[in-house]
């Protein structure tokens, strides 16, 4: 088994689930609602085998900032997928399920933002300047959708400016993260054109959640093949490999410094390896590294050193006057 198929196989089951949901959909099969419910579980099971458990792929240590923040979308994502079962009490209340879901998935767009903004390693380059065509797109859907949103007017516009937003800052992160933020947007374009506009069909049941199922897929594989390959990296001490900080403008992220190995022939003594694990970007300053001790050469030559009066030198001896030998008796 090649790396990359052991880094694929603990996204099969997500994978296999969401076919069969996206027939479903297609289909009106009864078993919809609950294929669609294990859609976001099983995908972030892909996520921690492949960091934590799988041995072929996990990574030491374990990226815990990074894959908590990836782990808090996908939660914000099964919590919109599944508003009107998951949270009732709420539904009702609010007499539709649709804030809910802008509420949910919105919070899952900023922490997607987050990540791919301050992940170190995850961006790959700058913006470039053909995401701009996202602008366009979000302008294009609001002036289409607001003659119909009425009351969610607002709420439609905040949401869609997340929704492009993590579509243009996925296209720092790779062809395949790209990719995933390119199908989350059209997922959502079908689906609020499904909601707001007249004429819809059963077709864009299935185009929403075909599109979904691949653009969140996309996003999830494409990170955590980052955060493994900023793992590798970091193993190997290749600091001229090191991807940018996300967040810095053109400031690389400073490499971690291999740990120094000192000759014990000589006295010295080997320093504490660096960590190498820097989830997420700070910005305070760095620790003072702690003075190395005195070694034992250095201890015993101090030892056999003179010591010096801290007062007034010593004086000199006064010559001794010669003896006279007493005369013959």
């Amino acid at each position: 088994m090649t790396e990359r198929s052991g880094a694929l196989w603990p996204f099969v089951p997500y994978t296999v689930v969401a076919v069969v949901h996206v027939i479903a959909c297609f289909g009106q099969y009864p078993f919809e609602w609950w294929t669609k419910l294990l859609l976001m579980p099983l995908l972030a099971l892909g996520v921690v085998a492949t960091l934590v458990f799988a041995p072929a792929t996990r990574v030491r240590p374990v990226p815990a900032g990074a894959m908590g923040l990836l782990l808090g979308a996908l939660l914000f994502s099964w919590l919109g997928d599944g508003a009107r079962w998951l949270l009732p009490a709420l539904t009702s209340r609010l007499s539709s399920e649709l804030p809910l879901m802008l509420m949910c998935f919105g919070v899952a767009h900023a922490l997607y933002l987050l990540l791919m903004w301050r992940g170190r390693g995850i961006a790959r380059r700058r913006l470039p300047a053909w995401s701009l065509i996202y602008v366009l797109a979000y302008l294009v859907l609001v002036a289409l959708l607001l003659p119909h949103t009425k009351s969610f007017s607002i709420a439609v516009m905040g949401y869609g400016l997340l929704l492009a937003a993590t579509a243009a800052m996925a296209t720092r992160c790779g062809a395949i993260v790209g990719w995933g933020g390119a199908l989350f947007l059209l997922s959502d374009a079908i689906l609020a054109f499904r909601m707001f506009m007249p004429g819809s069909n059963v077709v864009t049941s299935g185009l929403v959640m075909l599109s979904y199922a691949l653009g969140q897929g996309l996003i999830a594989y494409g990170i955590v093949a980052a955060l493994r390959r900023r793992a590798e990296l970091a193993d190997s001490g290749d600091s001229a490999e090191v991807p940018a900080a996300p967040g810095s403008a053109g400031r690389a992220d400073p490499a971690p410094a291999p740990a120094a190995r000192v000759s014990e022939s000589a006295g010295g003594s080997r320093p504490a390896p660096v960590s190498m694990d820097r989830d997420l970007e700070s910005s305070g300053p760095a620790d003072p590294s702690p003075a190395e001790p005195a070694t034992p050469r250095a201890e015993s030559a101090a030892a056999s050193a003179p010591r010096e009066s801290s007062t007034h030198p010593p004086r000199p001896r006064a010559p001794e006057a010669p003896r006279r030998s007493s005369p013959p008796s």
